[in-house]
This record gives structure tokens, sequence and C-alpha cells, in this order.
């Protein structure tokens, strides 16, 4: 499960990871935002740096071989199942709902059609966040934690609550 709901973080089986710096995290969040996709690598230069370094394209690849040693440690040297090399850039391929923000998202719009308002998507998100961060190993607070770009947060949409009366 990856969270970006707050700080980012990624558990495998139950077991807090660690993120990495702040870059790694974004490019981690922007990875998540947009699982079972293909993430251009542009949009994660982009995410990283409003006026992109020579090399820029290198980091990111440094930071996507970081992930990779972190989401799957025994995966073979080249590529990876969970975050696989697509054309043109990357994709985090999780199962549906492993990412707080879109399960959130969904959640939120299902209420919506069911005119439930925002509480079974608020249960939801705290029953998911009870489960995934155990007692022992609470969220820990990141300096620098990276907020999430505007692209990013443009994967989110709006739900939009009408009164019923």
């Amino acid at each position: 499960m990856v969270g970006v709901l707050g700080p980012v973080r990624v558990w495998r089986a139950g077991r807090l990871l660690p993120a990495g710096p702040a870059q790694q995290q974004l490019v981690l969040a922007v990875l998540a935002l947009g699982a079972g996709t293909a993430v251009p690598r542009e949009e994660l230069v982009d995410a990283l740096w409003e006026q992109a370094p020579a090399g820029a394209v290198n980091i990111v690849h440094k930071h996507i071989c970081a992930l990779r040693a972190v989401l799957e440690p025994g995966r073979p040297r080249r590529g990876g199942q969970l975050l696989a090399s697509v054309a043109g850039g990357y994709e985090l391929r999780l199962a549906p709902g492993a990412v707080d923000a879109l399960a959130f998202a969904r959640d939120t719009a299902r209420a919506a059609e069911l005119g439930t308002g925002p509480g079974l998507a608020l249960a939801g998100l705290l029953g998911r966040s009870c489960t995934a961060t155990p007692a022992s190993n609470p969220p820990p607070a990141t300096p620098g934690a990276p907020a999430l770009p505007g692209m990013a947060q443009s994967r989110l949409r709006p739900v939009t609550w009408g009164h019923h009366d």
C-alpha cells in the first residue's frame, strides 16, 4: 500500500518501508497517483523541477532504481514487476485500492452516487489507515516531505456534495 495523504509512506506485507529522500518520495507519489497507467518520464521531471537540470532523466532513473530496491528487493537486476519500465516512462502496478488517495477518491465518488455524504468515504479511509499502519510503526514526520505537484493533484477529481432536503 502507498500513502500520499500526508507524508508519503509505503508498506509491504504490513511493514513500513523507507520511502527515501524528498525527491524520491515525490517520484513515488506521482507514480502512485498514476497507478496502473504509464507515467511519462517528462511528468516525473516536471514534478521534481521547475527548471530541469542537465541529467534530470538520469536523476529520475536513479530514484526509480532506488524505489525498485525498496519495493522489490528480490527482483532481477534489470526491470521490475511492480515498478515497470514502459515506453517513455514507468508504471507502478498496484492492486485497486492500494493507494490511499485513489481509494478515497473512489469511495467518495461512490458515496456521492449513493447520496450517503462524505462519511462513508472517510470511514473507508480511516479503516485502511488503521489496518495499514501498525501501532508499532506510526508514520514518521518527514522533514522536507514533498507537497504533491499540481499535475499529480489533478489526477484526483473533486466531488461536489448536494443537499438532499
